[in-house]
């Protein structure tokens, strides 16, 4: 805003006002566009507040903030600047020679021997280019249309993927591996060992491997919530900085999948980066399975899962949420008797777990801190059933007891946890995809895999996840935009007092589209919920141009130029304006889209459709809009005085004078209303 006010004053000098004259003049000229503008970013920010879900969460702060802001600038470029401008600018020096004012020849510095003559040739093309498409209206429209269409055509061909939030390369890596079940936690160890070895000679970024493996020995509460068994092994891996390797996070990650895949033993494992905010893995598409019949809908997960992985190369980490039956060992005491000998169930509970578990018996000093002394059974004694049967129970008499006289000892498999969603049995098949979108991972998911499947009644299949939450984003920020739209026009049609005028600015929206798919295209990058709020932003930024555009050549024609006169005369004199307002937007964006720190993925998106964008739609619109403006319009239509005078009857009414009397001028007419 201040931009446009300061360059009008600028001109306004250049011509040869005085400073305080231009300053009044020039801002008069320019600050109902200049209002028009906050007006149409507040309509473009203020629905973000009102925004629901993950997108609500993250932009409403930000609506209230840009709104607020650019009020305040406003406010400061209406009032403040101009103040400052006949304050501090300096009018051009000139002396009287032969009567005129001429202009004193003055020592011209680098900018003006330089920069001025590249910008008037700036200027004098641009003029020409305007010119040749105001004589050519329709080659000009067919060429722009059909620049828009060929800008679709990466978009129509599946060019452009489309994810939920973008990953972040914060230098962290899960990895789970599962073992053939039944295997000894000394086993689950040994490979966890040589896992560690080769990770760290495979991928040399790595700084620090975090393993657990087995369940805990002490069943605490915190057990209940771990989901670690004796064959199953869990790493926590931190890389180096993002810009201290020359592999991304992803990239390690599959070289430690190769790895992790030649191993025989290994049954099952995940490798994912974590990615997602708050460092959590990174989006997947969620293959969610509805039914009641427990044993059919886990044998379609795994039919699922398998097919996925033949079916689908760009699928990783393929998971099924229901774990596999669990094999525990179970002691049924048989109470009769147990109470023949004095026995409860609690008593030989307590006593099989001491001599299994191990039971506190003292503590160790040292250096203050204390630790429990824990005695049990050696390990030969309490690792198999036939050991477990073996071992003896002293009665409340006196005497010893096997546990196989009193209880029977033997393996079971425990059920899974069964989760619910809606009222309704679910098993969910998680997918993670790698080099490719979240949309087109799910698109082939459901192309080559479910629309195959012939399923019975009362099973269901759909795709959730975070492939379900990006398209209820995507759909808000439709509403959302067309809601933009509807606003953006009603504040252009009260300004202009016209419907034409503002849908003539409108225009150029379109093309702020082609902008944003060429420039995702060319950096090879995904549609996400950022750049999806990019897109709603540009609406906002690329009017803007329209409107200083239309509003001046709106001005030009009230002061009597013609059509074609007005539209050339105004194109010429907003082109540095329209061009530093968009630059200067352009280069903040610039960091935000070249930026290559830890966390800059989420927000790069956004930079880049906005470039994209505000680049292309700020040229085109230098040529669409005074084209179509002259399309619309009518020569003569913003005649307000011949209009006025078509209301009213003139009469001149002549005065007669003596001979003797001095001449005397005709007086002005009298106005006689109709």
């Amino acid at each position: 805003d201040a931009i446009v006010v300061l360059e009008n004053i600028s001109k306004h000098i250049d011509r040869g006002s005085n400073p305080h004259e231009a300053s009044i003049y020039a801002t008069n000229e320019v600050w109902v566009s200049v209002i028009t503008t906050t007006l149409v970013l507040a309509a473009v920010f203020i629905p973000l507040t009102m925004l629901s879900g993950m997108a609500g969460i993250l932009f409403k702060e930000l609506g209230w903030i840009v709104t607020i802001v650019t009020s305040t600038s406003t406010l400061i470029a209406i009032s403040l600047t101009p103040m400052l401008c006949s304050k501090l600018l300096k009018s051009k020096k000139v002396h009287v020679e032969n009567g005129e004012l001429v202009e004193d020849r003055q020592k011209k510095d680098w900018y003006e021997r330089f920069v001025i003559p590249v910008l008037d040739k700036i200027d004098a093309a641009y003029a020409r280019l305007l010119h040749w498409c105001l004589n050519h209206k329709l080659i000009t429209i067919g060429l722009l249309l059909l620049f828009f269409i060929a800008s679709l055509t990466p978009a129509l061909m599946g060019k452009i993927g489309t994810n939920f939030i973008p990953n972040s390369d914060n230098g962290r890596l899960t990895v789970t591996v599962e073992l053939q079940r039944g295997t000894r936690i000394e086993e689950t160890l040994k490979t966890a060992r040589k896992l560690e070895a080769r990770f760290v000679e495979l991928a040399p970024e790595i700084q620090l491997i975090n393993t657990s493996a087995g369940s805990s020995d002490e069943s605490s509460v915190a057990a209940l919530f771990s989901s670690t068994y004796n064959n199953t092994i869990s790493m926590r891996i931190r890389c180096s900085k993002k810009y201290q390797r020359t592999r991304s996070i992803e990239q390690i990650a599959e070289v430690l999948r190769q790895e992790i895949a030649s191993y025989p033993e290994i049954t099952d494992f995940q490798c994912q980066a974590s990615t997602g905010m708050g460092g959590q893995g990174a989006s997947t598409v969620d293959v969610e399975i509805y039914g009641y019949d427990f044993d059919y809908t886990s044998r379609l997960a795994e039919d699922l899962k398998r097919q996925i992985a033949e079916k689908v190369p760009t699928a990783r980490d393929i998971d099924i949420s229901r774990d596999e039956e669990r094999p525990e060992i179970k002691i049924t005491v048989d109470k009769k008797k147990a109470a023949r000998h004095g026995l409860t169930s609690a008593t030989i509970a307590g006593y099989v777990r001491n001599r299994v578990n191990g039971m506190a018996c003292g503590f160790l000093k040292d250096d203050g801190d204390e630790y429990d002394i824990v005695t049990r059974l050696q390990e030969n004694d309490r690792n198999s059933i036939s050991a477990l049967e073996d071992m003896t129970i002293p009665t409340a008499t006196g005497q010893q007891i096997k546990l196989s006289e009193i209880a029977q000892v033997g393996e079971y498999f425990t059920p899974p946890m069964i989760e619910r969603k809606s009222r309704q049995r679910i098993v969910t098949v998680k997918v993670t995809p790698y080099e490719t979108s979240l949309g087109e991972l799910a698109q082939e998911i459901q192309r080559k895999v479910i629309s195959q499947q012939s399923l019975p009644a009362g099973i269901t299949i759909r795709i959730g996840g975070a492939y379900e939450d990006q398209q209820e984003t995507f759909g808000n920020m439709g509403l959302l935009l067309a809601l933009i739209v509807i606003l953006v026009y009603i504040v252009m049609a009260s300004q202009f007092e016209s419907f034409a005028k503002p849908a003539i600015i409108m225009f150029t929206v379109p093309f702020a589209l082609s902008g944003v798919i060429l420039a995702l295209w060319i950096t090879k990058h995904d549609l996400d919920m950022i750049g999806a709020l990019g897109v709603v932003m540009l609406v906002g930024i690329v009017v803007k141009n329209g409107i200083v555009l239309v509003d001046y050549i709106n001005l030009m024609r009230d002061r009597g130029y013609a059509l074609n006169d007005a539209i050339a005369l105004s194109g010429a004199s907003r082109l540095r304006p329209v061009l530093m307002t968009a630059f200067t937007t352009i280069l903040g964006m610039v960091p935000m889209a070249i930026s290559s720190a830890e966390g800059s993925e989420m927000w790069q998106p956004m930079g880049i459709v906005v470039i994209g964008g505000l680049l292309v739609s700020t040229l085109l619109t230098l040529l669409v809009v005074p084209v179509f403006y002259a399309i619309v319009s009518r020569s003569g239509e913003r005649a307000k005085t011949e209009k006025l005078r078509k209301q009213f009857i003139f009469m001149d009414l002549n005065v007669d004078t003596p001979t003797d009397a001095p001449a005397k001028q005709t007086e002005d007419p009298i106005i006689i209303d109709e």
